[in-house]
């Protein structure tokens, strides 16, 4: 057992700070490039309830989650932020200070950006409005919203929602490794149009529903079409359908490039530089990646998704029905640790064995790279979900990524969110490390027996 506590700081992590700052540019310099950059009603019967207060010690062992988190951070993260749910118990913990420069110790319930942790909340009010009966996931979007997409793709909302539509991804379109280009980016106000249109000369990836192919702009013509809908804008319908009946307190959609007092600052990496771009307009990502949210909040959300706030049993099983690269409808599947129960309901086969999307650049928007994981159990006999498995989001964007995955019965999460990124998401050395801290909370947290 070791002991919780909510500012896991040593002399070693100052030591590790001193040794980042070491790397970054001369103050001049940094604040002339920070600047350049950075000034780049519920859908369902359930109410959420706050979430547990936090135990000061841990019932379970976390010795494996605080190495994980200090792997991370050594990797080159300022700060890791991490929660973990087992019941009615809660562990926060963190690694790491809130800024490179001038920056306190790292608060656990800091404020990140939760990136493409966003599209599990689309999918989400998606379901709600089929279970209105004001869509048809089946239904080709050009139904719904004529002339958003090229015609002559018959593309469905399913197909959209589970990255199998063939359509080009706008963040593509940016020169990622063009700091007055990304200043520019970051500054900028878009619609939704705007962005998509970025691609409207770019080949499609592939026919729709033959391949999957992950795409930010597929959420963007989700954004769209909820509004379509709701006749709401689209942090309107998320407040009202996802954060207000979550008790998500801290979660939100700013259009803006405001973040709330005392938020992580994340980093933009390139060349052993560290710019901050922690200031950036959400407008550049909508439905894709715009929530700004905390560790809590987002452990909260899975929890109120697996336990009845948000949607029937029924909807929820169609939400995180995986196909063969471990997607659903903004849900990624990851192999849980901890061995699968017995058999609690009669087996219903699924038509494909899906896997864990591991590989960053084919789980989250990068530019090569395969899928990759153990393949799970072919056969359903848990209420929701696959024997073995937990669901949840990889979310990447500029300057903060977050692992967020959640046991189908809704009883254990895990989210880590670290302030970093670089411009080929596969390439970033903190993410083995990340994905070594949701598997070590997972396990111990695990009540069936030792892997």
């Amino acid at each position: 057992m070791t002991r919780a506590t909510t500012n896991s700081a040593t002399s070693s992590g100052d030591t590790r700070s001193a040794a980042r700052r070491r790397r970054l540019l001369p103050a001049a310099m940094l604040v002339a490039l920070s600047t350049l950059l950075a000034a780049c009603a519920s859908g369902g019967d359930g109410i959420g309830t706050p979430p547990p207060v936090p135990t000061r010690e841990a019932s379970f062992d976390t010795t494996a989650i605080e190495e994980a988190m200090t792997a991370t951070l050594d990797a080159g993260a300022p700060a890791v932020l991490v929660e973990v749910r087992d019941g009615d118990e809660v562990w926060r913990s963190a690694r790491g200070t809130s800024a490179v420069v001038g920056g306190a110790v790292a608060d656990p319930l800091a404020a990140v950006r939760v990136a493409s942790v966003t599209k599990s909340m689309m999918g989400v009010l998606l379901m709600q409005l089929v279970e209105d009966g004001d869509l048809d996931l089946d239904t080709r979007i050009e139904r719904y919203l004529p002339g958003v997409v090229d015609p002559a793709q018959p593309v469905t909302v399913r197909q959209l929602a589970n990255h199998t539509s063939g359509m080009p991804d706008y963040i593509d379109t940016f020169p990622l490794d063009d700091p007055t280009a990304v200043s520019a980016m970051l500054t900028a106000e878009y619609t939704p149009q705007e962005l998509i249109e970025r691609v409207a000369d770019v080949p499609w990836l592939s026919d729709p529903g033959t391949e999957f192919h992950y795409s930010n702009t597929n959420y963007l013509v989700l954004t769209l079409l909820i509004e379509e809908l709701t006749g709401e804008s689209l942090p309107d319908v998320l407040a009202e359908r996802v954060a207000g009946p979550g008790a998500l307190e801290s979660t939100s959609l700013p259009l803006d490039t405001s973040m709330p007092e005392g938020a992580a600052h994340g980093y933009f990496t390139t060349n052993g530089i560290y710019v901050d771009v922690t200031e950036q307009s959400g407008s550049l990502w909508w439905g894709a990646g715009g929530v700004v949210s905390t560790v809590g909040d987002i452990n909260t959300f899975y929890r109120g998704l697996f336990q009845g706030t948000y949607l029937p049993d029924e909807a929820v099983s169609e939400l995180i029905d995986l196909g063969p690269e471990g997607y659903g409808l903004g849900i990624q599947g990851h192999v849980d640790p901890c061995p699968a129960p017995e058999p609690t309901a009669t087996p219903v086969e699924t038509t494909s064995d899906p896997v864990a999307p591991t590989d960053e650049a084919t789980a989250d928007g990068g530019a090569t790279g395969d899928a990759a994981g153990s393949p799970s159990p072919s056969a359903s006999s848990t209420p929701l979900g696959v024997p073995g498995m937990t669901y949840g989001h990889l979310g990447s964007g500029l300057g903060y990524r977050i692992l967020s995955f959640s046991s189908p019965d809704g009883e254990r999460q895990v989210t880590v969110s670290w302030t970093a990124s670089p411009p080929d998401y596969g390439d970033d050395p903190r993410l083995a490390p990340a994905w070594a801290v949701v598997d070590a909370a997972l396990t111990a947290t695990c009540h069936t027996g030792t892997p």
